[in-house]
């Protein structure tokens, strides 16, 4: 509603920012020759406009049991201060790194960010995890980053030269992940799903 009213209003005094962004849509509009008029479309009806971020709620969330993360960084006796792959509903710490653009993330792309410094949470996507491996190694990173115990994968040799301690295993549970938007939807494969919490540095891998 705020920006709808700074659109139409041509600008606001409540906020200098808000202002800011106002004048440059404007001017951006007033060259090209057009005129705008902004209206509020309720989300049950902005179904197209909406499609990616509910499907990503519904499917691609899936958040580490809380209970499981506590017993995780006691184990190691490290904690993160950064979660590189989440949003604001599935971030394990205050702050997090998100795919898409979000107004509450530290940052955007975990992979355009240097890890080195950072004491990080990983918990990534499955088909990102062999590209997460590499860049620990090259930011020569330290952190700890849970993975599917998968021993046929290629990146599971180069993850244990990176190992710091013994991983810390993650039995399957029906508890073990969750949707923070569907809490009873179990994943897929929890039956049969192990997973490793490591902890990792890259200055321990060797080629």
């Amino acid at each position: 509603m705020t920006a709808v009213a700074c659109i139409n209003k041509m600008g606001t005094t409540h906020s200098q920012a808000c202002n800011n962004v106002t004048q440059e849509i404007w001017e951006w509009a007033v060259m090209r020759q057009n005129w705008l008029i902004a209206s509020h479309i309720p989300g049950i009806f902005n179904v197209e406009a909406d499609k990616c971020s509910r499907e990503n709620s519904l499917h691609t969330e899936w958040k580490l049991n809380e209970l499981i993360f506590k017993e995780v960084i006691y184990h190691f006796s490290y904690i993160p201060n950064v979660d590189l792959f989440a949003t604001r509903l599935n971030c394990q710490t205050d702050n997090f790194v998100s795919y898409l653009p979000d107004p509450k993330a530290f940052a955007v792309n975990a992979f355009m960010l240097n890890w080195r410094g950072l004491q990080f949470y990983a918990f990534p996507p499955f088909s990102c995890i062999s590209r997460a491996i590499h860049k620990i190694i090259c930011d020569n990173a330290k952190g700890i980053i849970v993975v599917p115990d998968w021993p046929n994968q290629v990146w599971y040799s180069c993850l244990h030269k990176i190992l710091v301690a013994e991983p810390y295993i993650i039995l399957p549970s029906r508890n073990q992940l969750y949707l923070p938007m569907k809490l009873d939807t179990l994943h897929p494969l929890w039956e049969k799903l192990q997973l490793l919490a490591c902890l990792v540095h890259g200055e321990c891998y060797k080629a």
